[in-house]
C-alpha cells in the first residue's frame, strides 16, 4: 500500500478483503510484509514457497474479510509504502475459470 499524497501522513491505515474470489473453488488471504514502512521486502524462491512473516509459526495470512477483521498498519507517511502478500489458493479439482476476481479495500484517515 503507498500513500501517494505529496504531504499528508496517511494514519491508521488498513487493509482487508472486501470482496473474495469469485470462483467457489479459490480464495485469497492476506498478510502483511515483514518489512518496515518504505522498507524493501523479502523475496521468495517461487510461487511455491511461502515469505517469513511474523506471527505464529512464522506465517500469517488472514482471510480479513469486511473492514471490521482489517489488518492495521498504522500510520504511512507521503510518498511511503507497507507491503502486503496476497496469497490465492486453489483447489485441487478446480475447473478453469474466466475473470477470477476479488476485491481489496483500505482505510485511514489523515488530519484535518
Amino acid at each position: 500500500m503507498k500513500n501517494e499524497h505529496g504531504s499528508l501522513t496517511w494514519q491508521n491505515a488498513a487493509v482487508y478483503i472486501s470482496s473474495n474470489t469469485s470462483a467457489s473453488d479459490t480464495s485469497v488471504e492476506i498478510a502483511l510484509g515483514s518489512s518496515a514502512i518504505n522498507g524493501t521486502e523479502q523475496t521468495v524462491a517461487n510461487e511455491s514457497t511461502a515469505p517469513t512473516l511474523p506471527g505464529a509459526n512464522g506465517t500469517n495470512f488472514s482471510t480479513a474479510a469486511g473492514s471490521g477483521n482489517a489488518l492495521s498498519i498504522g500510520n504511512i507517511p507521503a510518498g511511503q509504502h507497507k507491503a502486503i502478500w496476497i496469497k490465492r489458493i486453489i483447489s485441487a479439482a478446480a475447473g478453469a475459470t474466466n475473470d477470477d476476481t476479488y476485491v481489496l479495500g483500505y482505510v485511514g484517515d489523515t488530519a484535518a
